[in-house]
């Protein structure tokens, strides 16, 4: 399972890529359903102000290496959100959306250990 480390890395990893100063799609997400022990998990993590470069290279990292599906022009759903946790580096906008199989106590504690800003669901 990616994980908030995992999305983490995805969001770092594409703010470092060259940036082109173009507008880019707008809001994508990328969109994890994992089965664990039984037991099914779901998580959406959605940017915002990503440059075309640094889009394709998110797309990349979530479809290939992280087994999720890129969509761009779309946000994560807010049904069963159980809360959201923001990042924001500069003009790139990452939130990690947390869904009912996640423990908000847990999420919201990773969230701030991690530098970010709990939303609540």
């Amino acid at each position: 399972m990616v994980g908030l480390i995992g999305g983490l890395a995805l969001f770092f990893g594409a703010w470092q890529c060259a940036q082109d100063g173009d507008d880019g799609p707008g809001v994508s997400r990328c969109i994890f359903e994992q089965r664990i022990g039984g037991k099914s998990f779901s998580y959406c993590i959605e940017y915002s102000g990503l440059t075309t470069v640094q889009n394709d290279e998110v797309a990349k990292l979530c479809t290939s290496e992280s087994r999720g599906r890129y969509e761009t022009g779309a946000s994560c759903t807010a049904l069963s959100r159980q809360g959201s946790c923001s990042f924001k580096k500069n003009d790139v906008t990452f939130t990690y959306h947390y869904y009912p199989e996640f423990d908000a106590t847990t999420a919201r504690s990773n969230c701030e250990a991690n530098g970010g800003q709990w939303l609540g669901a």
